[in-house]
């Protein structure tokens, strides 16, 4: 119901304004997934698996773009303990800083 001029109640149809519509709240919200990427523990402490050397290769161009970083400040190594693949800033042996 709205009011128009004093002691006079108009519901929305009746209302000069009925064309603007008032957006309501979903009852029932979507619910927003989170993505929690699949870790490893590398000594003492977990970091993220990625299945390729490629797919490190490009996690580590973006996290380097995104935090300011030095190109190629972050580097890719094999994990000794699986199949798969992980970033580092520190030298460690056997890493890589890119495909090749």
């Amino acid at each position: 119901m709205l009011e128009n001029s004093p002691g006079q109640i108009l519901t929305d149809t009746e209302s000069p304004y009925a064309i603007i519509t008032i957006m309501k709240k979903p009852k029932h919200p979507a619910k927003i997934a989170e993505f929690t990427p699949k870790t490893c523990w590398v000594g003492e402490q977990a970091k993220i698996i990625y299945a390729s050397e490629v797919e490190a290769e490009l996690a580590a161009r973006v996290a380097e773009y995104q935090h300011h970083l030095p190109a190629s400040s972050l580097k890719i190594y094999s994990c000794p303990y699986g199949n798969h693949f992980h970033l580092s800033r520190a030298e460690n042996q056997g890493v890589k800083s890119g495909p090749g």
